[in-house]
């Protein structure tokens, strides 16, 4: 049972994710060396990031893909934690972005000598793994309906504290809308987290569209 003044470090992964996704892709003191300014000379190098020597794709590519493994240690843990951490609705939708993953894993181990031989049949079953626009679509809607609802609740939550600190309650055990202190503010932890986790759902599909376009833009870097 994780104590209620905890509850609030289980969200750090999560903001961990948002701040690598946030993070810029070049250095904005980035320009060429000035004996290259001076003598007119510029190339792919000097556009690359002045501290790493990479592109920003390649920048780009490592934060999201940073964040992405934070997200999914955020999800993991409070799925592990049980405790109605998370929603049914929640894990399940979860389990399915794991699967497929797995699947576009085991998939990418093929693809270049799939390609490689121009089979046909094959590319075509590459150019359909995944969700079909249709089942994308109703994701983002479920998840956008539970995670409205969560918010519903969470401001409900937010208002009775904001209540008891008005009324002056200083009993912390003293019951008011059916929560003691100790209740309401456990709950309403739990319920950022759960609102935490349909953003890092969103995150973590969205990230995978944004990879492929990084990996297409370092091919052609290359």
């Amino acid at each position: 049972d994780v104590a209620t003044n905890s509850l609030e470090l289980l969200g750090m992964e999560f903001q961990l994710g948002r701040a690598f996704l946030m993070l810029p892709t070049i250095n904005s003191n980035n320009g060429p060396p000035a004996a290259a300014a001076d003598s007119g000379v510029s190339n792919n190098k000097h556009r690359n990031n002045d501290t790493t020597g990479e592109s920003p794709s390649m920048t780009r590519k490592k934060n999201v893909l940073l964040a992405v493994e934070y997200f999914h240690g955020f999800l993991k843990r409070l799925e592990n934690l049980g405790e109605g951490m998370l929603l049914p609705d929640t894990i399940k939708d979860y389990h399915m972005l794991l699967d497929l993953e797995d699947e576009r894993q085991e998939i990418d181990s093929e693809k270049y000598n799939c390609t490689s031989s121009n089979d046909s049949n094959n590319i075509q079953r590459f150019n359909n793994t995944g969700l079909s626009p249709a089942q994308t679509r109703q994701l983002k809607i479920q998840r956008y309906q539970r995670k409205k609802s969560t918010s519903q609740t969470l401001s409900h939550l937010q208002s009775l504290l904001h209540r008891r600190t008005r009324l002056q309650i200083e009993d912390p055990g003293e019951i008011m809308d059916g929560y003691d202190y100790e209740s309401l503010l456990r709950n309403s932890r739990i319920e950022t987290l759960r609102e935490c986790a349909e953003e890092a759902l969103e995150e973590i599909q969205s990230s995978r569209g944004e990879l492929e376009i990084l990996e297409m833009a370092l091919m052609m870097e290359s």
